[in-house]
C-alpha cells in the first residue's frame, strides 16, 4: 500500500516508517526540514518536505505522493521533553491547525485511511480515578488553567480525525533509547540535579517507542475506522518510580527530590504531569488489533538502556 507518514523523521515516525518499509509498503515520510531528508531515505522511504502548518504546501506534497493511507504522527516538543508552559505551545498548534491541514489534505487526495497520534493526557490532568478505557469520558476542564489549551487542542484533534472515520491512538509517555528526553534525564541524574518532586503522587501509563511503533502498524492494518485505542504498556507507574528504575539500570546516583512547591513557579507543567494519575487500559488494543507490548512494563523496557559492565 502507498502510505504517507506525517512526522516521518520524528522519534515515533521514523520507527513506523522503518516497519512499514520492511513490510513492503511504499512509504513517503513528511518532514519540515530538508536536513532530515537523508535520514528518511536511508530507511527506504521517499521524502516530502513541507511544514504541516502550511496548508497549501502540505496539500501539494500529499497529492504528489498519491497515498492510499495517511498516518499523522506530528509532534513539536523540545528534545529534552516538555517542562514549562512555553514548551507546550508549538505542539498545541499542531494539535489544532496541523491536524486540520492533515485532514483537509487527506480528503483532497482521496485518502481512504487516516490514523492520528493523540496522548493519554486527553483524559485530563490531576488525580483521575480508576483504570481509564476508551469509553471513559475525558476531563472537560484542566485543574490548572495553563494546561487547558493542551486539553482543548487534544479534544479538537480527536474530533477532527474521528469525524472522517479516522483512527485515534492515545499513546502513553514515550521512553527508550530513541527518546531524546532520556539523555537529558541521564545528564541530570549524573549531575545530581533533583528530578523527583515531593510529595510523590500520581501514576502514569508508559510505552516504549518500539512498542508504540508496532501498535501503530497494527492499527494501520487492523484498526476499525472511527475508533480510539489506548497504546500503553501493562503497568502504570509513578514518574518517581520511573526515574528510580532508569537510574538503577544506567548505574546513576540515587535520584534526588525537591519540594513541588519550590519548582511549581518555574516548571509548572512538569510539576503538574508528575502529580497526575492517568492509568489507561490497553485491553482494547490487545483485543482488536492483535497487539501486545514487547516490553509489558518499564522493568523489561529499561533493560534496553542498561550500560554494559566495564
Amino acid at each position: 500500500m502507498n502510505v504517507f507518514v506525517a512526522g516521518g523523521s520524528g522519534v515515533l515516525g521514523s520507527s513506523v516508517v522503518r516497519l512499514l518499509v520492511e513490510q513492503g509498503h511504499v512509504v513517503t515520510g513528511l518532514t519540515s526540514r530538508e536536513s532530515k531528508r537523508g535520514a528518511i531515505e536511508r530507511l527506504g522511504a521517499r521524502t516530502a518536505v513541507a511544514d504541516a502548518l502550511d496548508a497549501g504546501a502540505l496539500r501539494r506534497v500529499v497529492a504528489e505522493a498519491e497515498p492510499e493511507a495517511m498516518l499523522s504522527l506530528l509532534t513539536r516538543l523540545p528534545r529534552r521533553g516538555p517542562m514549562t508552559v512555553r514548551d507546550l505551545k508549538p505542539n498545541v498548534v499542531l494539535f489544532s491547525k496541523g491536524t486540520a491541514n492533515v485532514v483537509a489534505a487527506a480528503k483532497a487526495a482521496g485518502v481512504g485511511r487516516l490514523i492520528a497520534q493523540s496522548i493519554i493526557f486527553r483524559y485530563g490532568y490531576g488525580d483521575l480515578p480508576g483504570i481509564l478505557t476508551e469509553e471513559t469520558l475525558p476531563q472537560a476542564r484542566a485543574p490548572a488553567r495553563f494546561a487547558q489549551s493542551s486539553l482543548d487542542g487534544l479534544r479538537d484533534l480527536e474530533h477532527m480525525v474521528l469525524a472522517v472515520d479516522g483512527i485515534v491512538l492515545r499513546y502513553g509517555l514515550f521512553y527508550g533509547s530513541a527518546a531524546g528526553h532520556m539523555a537529558t534525564m541521564e545528564t541530570m541524574l549524573r549531575r545530581r540535579v533533583p528530578v523527583i518532586f515531593s510529595p510523590e503522587r500520581g501514576a502514569l501509563s508508559w510505552i516504549h517507542v518500539d512498542d508504540a511503533a508496532s501498535a501503530t502498524v497494527a492499527a494501520f492494518e487492523r484498526g476499525k475506522p472511527g475508533e480510539v485505542y489506548n497504546v500503553v504498556d501493562d503497568e502504570p507507574v509513578s514518574f518517581a518510580d520511573f526515574v528510580r528504575e532508569f537510574a538503577s539500570v544506567i548505574d546513576a546516583p540515587s535520584p534526588r527530590s525537591i519540594p513541588r512547591a519550590l519548582m511549581r513557579p518555574f516548571m509548572r507543567y512538569a510539576a503538574l504531569f508528575s502529580a497526575t494519575s492517568v492509568r489507561a487500559s490497553n485491553a482494547k488494543a490487545k483485543r482488536e488489533l492483535g497487539w501486545s507490548a514487547r516490553y509489558p512494563t518499564i522493568t523489561e523496557g529499561m533493560k534496553e538502556l542498561a550500560r554494559p559492565a566495564a
